[in-house]
């Protein structure tokens, strides 16, 4: 369990593994042929950010509450225990959709209420995941690159398409791991220089008017 705060700030802003990474279609484009083109792009659910908390400080080392901010806003905000200065919060929020519906006037009750519990739920999700975004969780997504392929008949991404899209998200994960590395390996040759010279200073001869050096004949 990282123990500093420099140390949690990295872990939970680390890249996730493509097999915890999702796409959506966030527009589409019809050609002359009947091929259907949509650009995708990466995002991760709540319950793999929930994952990611709990992974870097355990679940007792953080906590949510969410919260109205008016009519039609949701907030929520997400406090993380430091060790060297106790909790710290971060906080954002999200739309809230059409909740605002008497369902026993609506033509299709089922549907509305439906409709109305999909916007509640929308909005407690989005506001908890632009929350993990203020601590780092995920914030490395929006600069994924956005890929057009070539979709299915119904506007869904095809399976064929997946191994190009989790090479998209493996390739910034070993990166980060990349990177990583590279400042352990700076950060030990920095340290071992610094013993090295912490040593030499401690084994040099005292000198200087009044010492006499043990060793001189």
């Amino acid at each position: 369990m990282p123990k500093t705060a420099k140390e949690i700030e990295e872990l939970l802003a680390a890249p996730f593994p493509a097999s915890e990474v999702q796409w959506v279609v966030m527009a589409t484009t019809g050609k002359g042929d009947g091929a259907m083109k949509g650009k995708v792009g990466a995002y991760i659910d709540p319950r793999t950010v929930r994952g990611r908390f709990n992974a870097v400080v355990g679940i007792a080392g953080w906590q949510s509450d969410h919260y109205p901010v008016g009519a039609h806003q949701m907030a929520c905000k997400i406090g993380v225990y430091f060790p060297e200065i106790g909790w710290v919060w971060k906080s954002d929020g999200a739309w809230v959709g059409n909740i605002d519906v008497d369902i026993s006037k609506a033509q299709n009750p089922s549907k509305a209420e439906d409709e109305v519990e999909k916007n509640a739920k929308g909005s407690f999700s989005d506001a908890f995941k632009r929350a993990a975004f203020s601590w780092g969780v995920g914030e490395y997504l929006y600069e994924l690159d956005s890929p057009w392929i070539t979709l299915d008949d119904k506007k869904r991404i095809p399976r064929e398409e997946m191994p190009r899209l989790n090479q998209i998200a493996d390739a910034a994960l070993g990166k980060w791991q990349a990177e990583r590395r590279e400042r352990a390996e700076r950060a030990r040759q920095q340290a071992a220089k610094e013993a090295a010279a912490a040593a030499a200073l401690a084994n040099a001869p005292i000198t200087g008017p009044g010492v006499t050096n043990a060793s001189a004949p």
